[in-house]
């Protein structure tokens, strides 16, 4: 049997020495007499402490050391006694399998995000020449495993073809099927089959304070992941300025990039709640209701179902839901007192505007886009009249003549002349 060592009691401190680990507590004055802890070599795993010397306990006791919480905090692992060896083994095997790490236990996000990624995907817009460019990015998700994907309006622009990037890395074509500018939504075609889905949740039941993850490909970067929680589950179309969309939007403060538009917004039980669509700046950002989203999918399968239509197959351009309006392709927001402030905090070259309408989306190819509007400027007058509401913007734009619009960019001052388009509702 190996001698037992005998050290003087530290309190609160744990050694680990090369045969054994000793706790023991230092008194303020170390008599000789004093009888200090005897321990046995701790040999392997599960072996405890076996002998505790009781004129210890009788020395603690009497210095007024030994209260009852000072038992529990510095003698509790000094008096776990075991009779039997064998049965310390398995009794420490099976507290070591019980034990949960706070890695597996908290990490609920990372469960969510591995069943939720493989149904999302990543969105390309390329060039029409016989060049591959890519001219814009997006997201989606899969919502029927034959192959739909529901993603934003103005990620597909109006383009009939985009490219597919599946989480197993093949790319595959997709065909447009129906856009709604409004509510900013399309579907897309890949002919694929027993492909991973995401389920539309309801948003309706969302709450201030809920825990959203948001999840999509901002800057090309597929798969990239970011959480947050709900701001408020129902803002108005007219408080961000978007008199023309009669509807709600979610807002978050989950970070949401350009490229993560068409992404799913998803709630702690992975279902789908919301479509990333607009970001004001970092902390602010919005998402079209999954509630809106299944209208929509059902027209969708009105679409797919209807035999008198065209096949979707070879469809030579998109189809698209409602009536014909002018467009310029932007979409716009209309600062107020508290937006202004937030982005010139957050934007060192915000322009040194008091008022006007920020444009936050550009559609590819649109008139906006060839006549030279870029994302992050401000429109301050059209045809030398002031703005100082997104609806004075649309009236203008719907007269459907050329209009010269006043911009705000960084420090300067340009005077961009757009002629509006016709599209569909």
């Amino acid at each position: 049997m190996a001698s037992p060592i005998r050290t003087y009691i530290t309190v609160g401190r744990q050694i680990l020495r090369g045969n054994g680990i000793f706790q023991y507590y230092r008194l303020l004055s170390k008599p000789r007499n004093f009888m200090n802890l005897s321990t046995n070599s701790l040999r392997g795993h599960g072996e405890k402490l076996r002998h505790l010397n009781l004129r210890l306990l009788s020395t603690l006791a009497g210095l007024g050391l030994l209260g009852s919480v000072g038992l529990k905090c510095y003698l509790r692992p000094v008096l776990a006694v075991s009779k039997d060896k064998n049965n310390d083994n398995d009794e420490d095997s099976q507290n070591i399998s019980n034990t949960v790490s706070n890695r597996v236990k908290y990490n609920f996000i990372a469960d969510i995000v591995e069943k939720a990624v493989p149904a999302v995907v990543y969105i390309e817009v390329v060039a029409r020449s016989p060049f591959y460019s890519v001219l814009s990015n997006g997201s989606g998700f899969i919502v029927n495993e034959n192959g739909i994907i529901l993603t934003n309006a103005h990620v597909v622009a109006n383009r009939t073809n985009v490219v597919v990037k599946l989480h197993d890395g093949r790319k595959v074509n997709g065909t447009v099927l129906i856009t709604d500018p409004v509510s900013d939504l399309a579907t897309i075609k890949i002919n694929a089959s027993k492909l991973p889905v995401l389920k539309l949740g309801k948003s309706e039941s969302l709450r201030t304070g809920e825990w959203v993850i948001a999840m999509g490909s901002p800057f090309s970067l597929a798969n990239t992941v970011t959480s947050g929680i709900v701001s408020t589950p129902l803002r108005g179309s007219e408080e961000l300025g978007l008199h023309h969309q009669n509807m709600s939007y979610i807002q978050t403060d989950a970070v949401i990039n350009f490229g993560n538009s068409g992404g799913p917004l998803i709630n702690l039980d992975g279902e789908v709640i919301g479509i990333n669509t607009l970001k004001v700046t970092t902390g602010i950002s919005f998402a079209i209701p999954s509630d809106y989203a299944k209208k929509f999918l059902l027209k969708t399968e009105q679409f797919l179902s209807n035999k008198h239509k065209k096949s979707w197959i070879g469809d030579s351009s998109p189809t698209f839901v409602g009536q014909p309006r002018h467009y310029i392709g932007i979409t716009m927001l209309t600062l107020n007192s508290s937006i202004l402030i937030t982005l010139k905090e957050r934007l060192v070259d915000f322009p040194d505007v008091s008022h006007g309408i920020y444009i936050h989306k550009i559609i590819i190819d649109s008139p906006a886009d060839r006549a030279g509007l870029k994302v992050g400027d401000v429109i301050v007058a059209v045809n030398n009249k002031d703005v100082r509401d997104s609806s004075d913007v649309y009236k203008a734009i719907e007269s459907g003549q050329l209009l010269t619009l006043t911009i705000s960019r960084r420090r300067q001052t340009l005077n961009i002349k757009i002629e509006p388009e016709m599209i569909y509702d």
